[in-house]
């Protein structure tokens, strides 16, 4: 059993022992929660280059861990938050590890979109000017 060292009430306690289902709530839901606070951090001391690839990754891990750990509570019967929570580190950390080792295709992805993008916007304001 893992002792922690403090306890809110009996709140860690009940979480971490009983209640596994709220460990997946907390990795889907608060992970938006998460995403928008890492942008924050990141804009404040300057790494907005990276903000896209920590948002994207983040993003995806939602619906990761949704596809990965529904069916681990639900088909399998896992209700060790312990372990649920240790799958959703490493959901969290293979999304980041993949989108910031693969940044130069994901720049050339979304720079032939935006291209893409302008010439249709180029078309429309041909198309209206006439």
């Amino acid at each position: 059993m893992i002792s922690i060292p403090f306890s809110w009430f009996g709140f860690t306690d009940w979480l971490i022992e009983q209640e596994a289902g709220l460990i997946i709530m907390f990795a889907t839901f608060g992970t938006l929660l998460l995403t928008v606070a890492v942008l924050i951090i990141l804009n404040i001391f300057g790494l907005k280059k990276y903000s896209l690839y920590i948002a994207g990754a983040l993003f995806c891990s939602v619906f990761i861990s949704m596809m990965v750990m529904i069916p681990l509570l639900l088909l399998f019967s896992i209700e060790n938050s312990i372990k649920l929570q240790l799958v959703w580190l490493v959901i969290v950390a293979s999304c980041l590890i993949s989108f910031l080792s693969n940044r130069h295709y994901l720049d050339i992805y979304f720079n032939s979109i935006a291209k893409k993008a302008n010439k249709e916007v180029k078309k429309q304001n041909k198309k209206r000017k006439k």
